[in-house]
């Protein structure tokens, strides 16, 4: 690079500055060119500063250079020197040229880059919320259960399957007993504590074709799928008063923690969402009012242990 800048400017001095030899000197300008291209910008600057200073330079000794000149160049020399200078130049032009051009669509590519990738990244982000606007649409915010919602739109999708089956499902429809006490006694942090713990005790007697909901402040609702014989589900209402009933560390002993459950049944009972939900509502409401810590059918008289004929 360093040959580039010099040797021009050595041939122009020699041939007697800008008077007789401004016509080679344009060659050194491919220095500051040629490291605009193949290095980085900052040293193109200093190749082209390093240009101007030897044009200074020869500016000052101009003068000295030409009366120093002792010999002519031949005219055909000079027209050489002339198309090969003009060459030069326009070649430098269009190097100059394809250069910014070139930097300008690397730096449109880059930017188109970046904003591919932040599209990426809000596309990301916008998924993930969505993802979590749908959980927390079909979700209890509290026990992280099924919602009110999800359950009956899990429901209708039971009762579909099991109607072209031909099988029965159960509604278990629970609800603490002692739950208003220990809000009044401990406070609501403490009643929100009892809810997620026994919503964990709930969520596992279920097994992957069962669902549990909370429905309510304290109110729970099972739905059981293909069930075969009824004391699938009594075995069930037993297994969820024996776990509810379990101590609870952060109550004391003499803080009792019931359930109350009432049972529904698909077909027996209905067929449709809200009467087999309020079907089973009822009987959870007779249990309460009686003994409470039970469980009840809809239908005291079902004692069958096949439920299908």
């Amino acid at each position: 690079m360093l040959l580039v800048l010099l040797l021009p400017f050595l041939l122009m001095w020699s041939l007697g500055g800008f008077a007789l030899g401004s016509f080679v000197f344009i060659w050194a300008f491919f220095a500051p060119i040629a490291a605009l291209i193949y290095e980085n910008r900052q040293k193109g600057m200093y190749w082209f500063y390093a240009f101007l200073g030897l044009v200074v330079i020869s500016s000052l000794i101009d003068q000295t250079l030409i009366e120093s000149t002792q010999y002519a160049i031949p005219q055909i020399a000079i027209e050489l020197f002339f198309f090969l200078n003009v060459s030069a130049g326009l070649a430098g032009v269009f190097f100059l040229i394809r250069y910014f051009i070139n930097e300008k669509e690397e730096n449109a590519n880059v930017r188109l880059e970046r904003e591919h990738n932040a599209l990426l990244e809000k596309s990301k982000e916008l998924k993930e919320a969505n993802a979590q606007l749908s959980y927390y649409a079909n979700h209890d915010a509290l026990t992280k259960l099924p919602n009110r919602y999800f359950l009956y739109k899990v429901l209708d999708e039971k009762i579909k399957i099991a109607m072209h089956n031909n099988r029965t499902m159960a509604v278990i429809f629970i609800d603490l007993d002692g739950f208003k006490e220990v809000n009044n006694s401990y406070g609501h942090s403490v009643g929100d504590k009892l809810l997620s713990t026994v919503a964990s005790r709930l969520n596992a007697l279920v097994n992957e074709n069962d669902l549990i909901a909370r429905v309510g402040g304290d109110e729970f609702v099972l739905i059981m799928s293909n069930i075969d014989k009824l004391t699938e589900v009594t075995q069930k209402a037993e297994d969820i008063i024996q776990t509810v009933n379990d101590d609870y560390p952060f109550l004391s002993s003499d803080m009792q923690v019931g359930v109350s459950i009432g049972i529904s049944l698909f077909p027996k009972h209905s067929n449709d969402i809200d009467e087999l939900i309020d079907f089973a509502d009822k009987a959870m409401y007779t249990v309460k009012e009686g003994v409470k810590n039970s469980y009840l059918f809809y239908e005291e008289n079902m004692n069958s242990d096949q439920i299908k004929d």
